[in-house]
Order: C-alpha cells, then structure tokens, then sequence
C-alpha cells in the first residue's frame, strides 16, 4: 500500500490467495479495510496502529473475509495479515508491505483442538470427583471396620 498515492498492488497470487477476482480487488485504503469483516476491522486497524508507533513497525493480524468477498464461498475464511510499515526520514509513512494467508484450515484445526481440550479437561475434572468421592467412601468403609473392631459387641447378626 502506497499511502502517498493511496494506492494498494498486489502480488500475481494474490487473487488466488483470497479467492477474489483481481478486478474486485481493494485498490485503496477505504476499499481495503472493507475486505475486512466488519467485527475484525477495529482489531486489525489497532494492530496497524501499534505496529505504526513501535520501532520494528512490523505487524502480524488474522481477520474474516467480509461477506462480499466470500463470492459463494461458506465462511468464514479467515486470513493472516502480516505486514511491516516503513518510513521516510522525518517519520512519513511511505509504505506498507505485507503478505496475506489464507489460514482458514489452520484455523479449523485450532478450533477442533481446542475443542478437544476443552473435552479433555472437563472428563478429567470429572474422573477426580470420582475418585474423590470413591476415597471419601473407602475412609467412611474403614472408619466403619475400625469401630467394629474396637467394640464387636456393636456386631449385630441379620438372619
């Protein structure tokens, strides 16, 4: 992105990358930010922003395609944005480079595990209430025993 001109090229694979037709394209920073869904802008903008006022003015952001760019496809499809900003001597942004990464899959694989954590942690949880509750039954039980044997007069026979 060119901020002077504000223009934005992209690579040749870019069109494959997002599954976008290169004529549907964000050409400028308004239409760029609205490739972005709308839930996703104002974190990815804030990135920017941080990646603009830090020394390395590097940046790293994952967003969803906003559904106009979807182009029939389900969503979401979520893209990693990584990208470095780049200065002229008294501090004028004069370009911003980035790269663009379809992480959709990555993302559903993350989810999955996460969700299997979540799984996991809970059956775990679950197990130790059982063998709470089964070491709390066999201390009742040895209780018990240990009163009896202290006293068999206690020991009643049923018939």
């Amino acid at each position: 992105y060119d901020p002077r001109l504000d223009k934005v090229t992209y690579s040749a694979s870019a069109s494959d990358v997002l599954g976008v037709p290169s004529h549907l394209l964000p050409r400028n920073r308004l239409e760029g930010t609205d490739l972005i869904h709308p839930d996703d802008r104002d974190a990815h903008i804030d990135c920017v922003r941080r990646a603009a006022r830090s020394a390395e003015g590097q940046y790293q952001s994952r967003y969803r395609l906003a559904a106009p760019f979807l182009l029939g496809r389900t969503g979401p499809i979520w893209i990693e944005d990584r990208g470095r900003l780049l200065f002229d001597a008294v501090g004028q942004l004069t370009l911003l480079q980035g790269v663009l990464q379809d992480v959709t899959e990555q993302k559903a694989t993350e989810e999955r595990i996460r969700a299997l954590n979540q799984d996991l942690r809970e059956r775990i949880t679950e197990r130790q209430t059982l063998l709470e509750a089964a070491a709390r039954s066999s201390r009742a039980k040895a209780d018990f025993l240990s009163v009896m044997d202290d006293d068999p007069s206690r020991v009643v026979q049923i018939s």
